[in-house]
């Protein structure tokens, strides 16, 4: 009987992450310990990298997804060997550590998960997702405005590592906006005295402050994502009507969302912060 398949909408990290702790016992155990498998649809060859772990069958890295893969498998085992200098375990203790933590990992955690229904099979992967994590995830509308991007930013490529880099150059920059906006001096300058204190992340009042894209917002009273259903109306509409240019709906998301609205907006208030004139101005 072939075993029962999903496909994971929401949470492929963790159950990565849960894996990868599984395939590190295993290998200290010297047994196959695991309630799944996973296949990843980008790419076969990261199932079997996954399967090879810490093995001598471990090949060298080919793809990204397999570098973080490695260096994750290399954390649980320096949180393991750390565990086993600060108590000076020998073999037999250590595997018998090891074999107590697999068994309250397998026997005591639990596994919450929301099981979509058939007849809602036909919709569409990352739209179930939006809907999930907008009514029963309290996620900020900045987190769901930054998966939004990285979903669309992806979805018309064939060639896998051309979409893996425009996926990265986001999640890259993203993150590096984020740090900035960290430093009290540039907070203050782009917040002022409310900023801080609006309780909204920063990168979701920043995302807020900018210039309408697209025209007029079609913006609801009382929508806790106001913000988010803004950008997922563009990138509905454009979907829906092809522009002028004949840009696929990637090239529209990497360039205009991303490149000539956000990240224009965040390194023109970048230049104003180091303008000494025009910072004391502003």
């Amino acid at each position: 009987v072939a075993p029962e398949k999903f496909e994971v909408i929401d949470g492929q990290q963790r159950l990565t992450t849960i894996w990868i702790v599984l395939q590190y016992i295993g290998n200290v155990v010297g047994m196959k310990i695991g309630k799944y498998r996973l296949a990843y649809e980008t790419n076969v060859t990261e199932t079997a990298f996954l399967d090879d772990l810490g093995t001598e069958r471990q090949r060298n890295v080919e793809t990204m997804d397999e570098d973080f893969f490695l260096n994750s498998y290399e954390a649980v085992k320096s949180y393991f060997e750390g565990i086993r200098a600060a108590e000076s375990l020998d073999d037999y203790a250590f595997d018998k550590h090891v074999r107590a933590f697999c068994d309250y990992l397998l026997e005591s955690v639990e596994v919450i998960w929301y099981e979509i229904e058939t007849e809602q099979s036909d919709r569409d992967g990352e739209e179930i997702f939006m809907s999930l994590n907008r009514g029963r995830i309290p996620l900020e509308s900045s987190e769901l405005i930054k998966t939004l991007l990285l979903v669309k930013a992806s979805r018309s490529w064939d060639d896998m590592r051309e979409d893996t880099e425009r996926q990265t150059e986001i999640a890259t920059e993203w993150d590096e906006m984020e740090r900035s906006f960290s430093d009290p001096e540039f907070w203050s300058f782009i917040g002022g005295e409310d900023g801080g204190n609006s309780g909204k992340p920063r990168m979701g009042y920043f995302l807020e402050m900018l210039p309408r894209l697209g025209g007029e917002w079609d913006d609801q009273e009382g929508d806790d994502y106001r913000v988010f259903n803004r950008y997922e109306q563009i990138v509905r509409v454009y979907d829906r009507n092809l522009d002028e240019k004949h840009r696929s709906l990637d090239i529209f998301v990497l360039e205009e969302i991303w490149r000539e609205h956000i990240r224009a907006n965040y390194l023109k208030l970048k230049d104003w912060k180091d303008d000494v004139r025009l910072f004391h101005k502003i």
